[in-house]
């Protein structure tokens, strides 16, 4: 039960709606109307369209959120719903690129839950994934609901991590994150709280970047700002028209690939790979849309470039074990085809680049005892 205001607190309640009426002047618009020359600012008729949140009350049941559990969603209260729409506003002020950018795209679902299990049994405050950002009870009681809102919103707006997997991010972030696994006791020092936003911030690339984004866009600096402001900053918190460009591109190409209009996703992802080369998420698609039709050439092809990519990217190779895991997602993909000779043969051809991986060795006996059952 929502708990009833004062006549004061309505007088305020009604205040918070006159800035959220204003916001939406300047928030999200359909991405079919979007002009790639022009930033979002520059387009007059981008500053009259829907609010790109919506608060939902039940579970879209295409959504599918790996390792994570949740307690049954419940209706939101008008005072949560005030309480988001302020920290909106908040975010439409100091840092409205952000915003603008995680837009882009179907509307943000903002599921209202009683509790949140990741599968290492930590609670988080929040989660997001798939244009959904989850938010259970602790997260109205928690403090510094803004850094945490940011956060996910990070999430949303680099979901296919152009950002996260930048060679320009990664210069700044892969240092920090080495030197923790080496020296987990590192954070305790008193320079770490001037060179890292949290110990959170160390578990991964992306997790790092979006606690740093969250910390930044809230005034908290770090010994890196003035880098982190020239080269990271333009992919995320002030994107260029070029990565509003790529963000248009990609979430079409999802919106095709969802309805299973595979030709379209294809032409929409190939040219966001031509905008950002160096982003290794696009070949990746590219890759398990190429499994759809059994495509071995194309699989292969996508594949090498996305491995080139990330060794463009990640000097460090701290981002190995993400590439690995996309690797074997796409020979998995590629195998529940039934297309067992050309997954016998991809597997080969990844052998032959990852001659020690158990896994992919594994998969490749696999197909060839089906290759070998279905002679007998």
């Amino acid at each position: 039960m929502a708990k009833p205001t004062s006549d004061k607190q309505g007088a305020f309640t009604s205040l918070k709606f006159s800035i959220f009426r204003n916001l939406i002047q300047i928030l999200a618009s359909p991405i079919n109307n979007f002009n790639p020359k022009r930033s979002f600012f520059e387009e007059p008729h981008l500053r009259t369209h829907q609010f790109p949140f919506v608060f939902n009350d039940s579970i879209d049941s295409d959504l599918v959120l790996r390792d994570v559990g949740m307690s049954p969603v419940k209706p939101w209260t008008q005072d949560e719903k005030s309480t988001i729409l302020a920290l909106v506003s908040q975010l439409s002020h100091c840092a409205p690129g952000l915003l603008r950018l995680a837009s882009i795209g179907s509307p943000i679902n903002l599921l209202r839950i009683c509790r949140l299990v990741l599968g290492n049994k930590s609670e988080p405050i929040a989660f997001s994934g798939q244009r959904t950002i989850l938010l259970p009870d602790a997260f109205f009681f928690s403090y510094g609901q803004i850094h945490n809102f940011a956060h996910e919103i990070t999430h949303i707006a680099d979901d296919m991590e152009l950002a996260a997997f930048s060679k320009q991010w990664l210069e700044i972030a892969a240092p920090v994150l080495q030197e923790y696994r080496v020296n987990p006791q590192s954070i305790k020092d008193e320079a770490f709280s001037k060179t890292w936003p949290s110990e959170y911030a160390c578990h991964s690339v992306i997790e790092a970047l979006a606690e740093y984004v969250a910390a930044f866009v809230n005034g908290r600096y770090f010994a890196s700002k003035v880098k982190f402001e020239e080269t990271v900053a333009p992919l995320i918190i002030s994107p260029t028209p070029m990565v509003n460009e790529w963000k248009v591109l990609v979430e079409k190409a999802r919106q095709a690939k969802n309805a299973k209009n595979y030709i379209q996703a294809r032409l929409y992802y190939r040219k966001a790979s031509k905008l950002f080369p160096e982003n290794p998420r696009t070949y990746f698609q590219l890759a398990g849309i190429a499994t759809t039709t059994a495509d071995y050439c194309e699989i292969v092809k996508n594949t090498q470039k996305m491995i080139e990519a990330f060794e463009v990217v990640d000097s460090s190779r701290l981002l190995y074990p993400t590439m690995r895991d996309c690797i074997l997602q796409i020979l998995k993909t590629y195998i529940q085809t039934q297309e067992f000779s050309g997954a016998d043969k991809y597997a080969h051809w990844l052998l032959k680049r990852f001659p020690n991986d158990t896994t992919i060795l594994e998969l490749e006996k696999y197909c060839q005892n089906k290759l070998l059952n279905s002679v007998e």
